[in-house]
């Protein structure tokens, strides 16, 4: 028999061969296409068929379900572009802050120097006592951070004190409090409370600047504005207790489960990230109470330096 005569009988017979669904007006040559159609809600609907003798595939993380594999498989992998998003908008977030620090940068240099020019030009009697009376609080700023650097030499360091291991309340506040708390608990715990004025670690000489001081690893006092090289160092460390890295296992896990731990994570991560790093405005505004050191802190110190001498 000729081949092509063969193939065109068998084609001819598949043809023949026709699935049809009356109720929804339904045609198909292909088995698999018409089963896929008798699960569809069309068909459920005009069949009338009970709803509860249907076996629903339902998803473990929301309230979807369907009777198509398929369409919950298509379905799962929505939530797996879900967790994909947050980690790649991370590094956009990251990207897009030192591009703003960038223009901001830019931005202050250019009015720095406006400002400058223009008083220059236009210099009044009010300006140089506003100058006079800004020197005079600088001055007496220095003074106060002058009189630390010579005279307070605490008995431990911030580095010390940062390598001792987290503590179970330490750890429980980290992980339920908000990112503002917890950094505040830390730092004031670990630096502050309970602290003599020759026993604090962390000092703020100018308000105004957001100078703050603190002991460092070479038990010298070194100036950090806005605290921006003990954040780092802060957040290296608190970040070691959330950034876990998470495994799924199929066998032992539950899906839902390890989605929210996952978007948890991560949400702590940037909030750390932005109180400690990014935006620190909030933290140093609840630091300034405890740390701030004026006349007052000399006398303080020096009636301790009394007491010892005595």
């Amino acid at each position: 028999m000729n081949k092509n005569k063969y193939y065109n009988n068998i084609y001819k017979y598949i043809k023949m061969i026709e699935y049809t669904c009356e109720k929804c007006n339904y045609r198909t040559n292909i088995k698999t296409h018409y089963n896929r159609h008798c699960k569809t809600k069309k068909h459920i609907k005009n069949c009338n068929i009970n709803p509860i003798k249907i076996t629903y595939l339902k998803c473990s993380c929301c309230k979807y379900k369907t009777i198509r594999k398929d369409l919950l498989d298509r379905h799962i992998k929505t939530h797996n572009k879900q967790i994909e998003t947050n980690i790649s908008g991370n590094q956009i977030i990251d990207f897009q802050t030192k591009l703003i620090d960038k223009l901001i940068e830019k931005s202050n240099s250019a009015n720095t120097t406006l400002s400058n020019s223009n008083n220059t030009a236009t210099l009044s009697n009010s300006n140089n006592t506003a100058t006079l009376s800004n020197n005079t609080i600088n001055t007496k700023n220095q003074n106060v951070y002058n009189y630390i650097v010579n005279n307070v030499k605490p008995s431990t360091n911030v580095q010390i004190e940062l390598e001792k291991p987290f503590t179970e309340e330490e750890i429980n506040s980290i992980k339920d409090k908000s990112a503002l708390e917890s950094s505040y608990e830390y730092i004031h715990n670990r630096f502050i409370n309970n602290r003599k004025a020759d026993e604090k670690l962390l000092v703020c000489s100018d308000v105004s600047r957001n100078k703050f001081s603190y002991y460092n690893e070479n038990n010298e006092w070194v100036i950090d504005m806005k605290l921006k090289n003990l954040s780092e160092l802060i957040f290296d460390k608190i970040v070691k207790i959330i950034h876990i890295q998470l495994e799924f296992d199929s066998n032992k896990d539950d899906y839902e489960k390890f989605l929210k731990d996952t978007l948890k994570q991560i949400k702590l991560y940037n909030e750390l990230k932005n109180t400690l790093k990014e935006k620190p405005a909030k933290l140093l505004n609840k630091l300034y109470k405890d740390t701030i050191i004026d006349d007052n802190y000399i006398s303080e110190h020096q009636k301790l330096i009394n007491k010892k001498v005595n």
